[in-house]
């Protein structure tokens, strides 16, 4: 074998090493069951209207997937960001619902007017008897690689209960 064969070979052994070991670099950590721990989202989704009228909340409903790295991102801005975290818990009861590869929970996009053109995460929120009041894609929340506080903190606002309106 002359030296040009395995001068080839070596980094041909050196760029697959590197490829295999330094993947992961590149790859969006993926927490196991963030959607798909939610088994049956529409009874989820009855419990939280019972409890959205006895607390005066509105539901937040959250389309997304496990393998999908902004619905990952907004699940962990969701939970590690205070003001973020607090303003949620006060105002929404969440509900995940698992769309799957797509093949999951159709039937509750159906049923909430789901735009899939519009990508998710997408969000629906209902007011607290169930019914719903409006469909929004994540993507106007986005900042950079992330998400914006002070625009999430907004559409919180924009949809939550309001104070003078009766829950029940």
């Amino acid at each position: 074998m002359n030296i040009f064969s395995k001068s080839l070979i070596a980094v041909f052994t050196i760029s697959i090493c590197f490829g295999l070991f330094n993947f992961s670099i590149f790859s969006v950590e993926q927490p196991a069951g963030i959607y798909s721990s939610h088994k049956n989202p529409g009874d989820e989704i009855k419990s939280a209207v019972i409890d959205a009228a006895d607390d005066c909340r509105a539901i937040l409903l959250v389309f997304g997937a496990d393998w999908c790295p902004w619905c990952n991102r907004l699940s962990k801005f969701f939970d590690e960001n205070e003001k973020v975290a607090t303003t949620l818990k006060s105002n929404f009861i969440v509900v995940k619902v698992d769309l799957g590869r797509w093949d999951k929970n159709l039937d509750l996009m159906e049923k909430f007017k789901v735009d899939r053109k519009a990508g998710i995460p997408s969000f629906v929120i209902l007011d607290s008897k169930g019914e719903r009041i409006r469909f929004q894609e994540s993507g106007i929340l986005e900042e950079g690689k992330g998400y914006s506080e002070k625009k999430v903190l907004q559409f919180f606002d924009d949809n939550k209960t309001p104070a003078d309106k009766p829950c029940k």
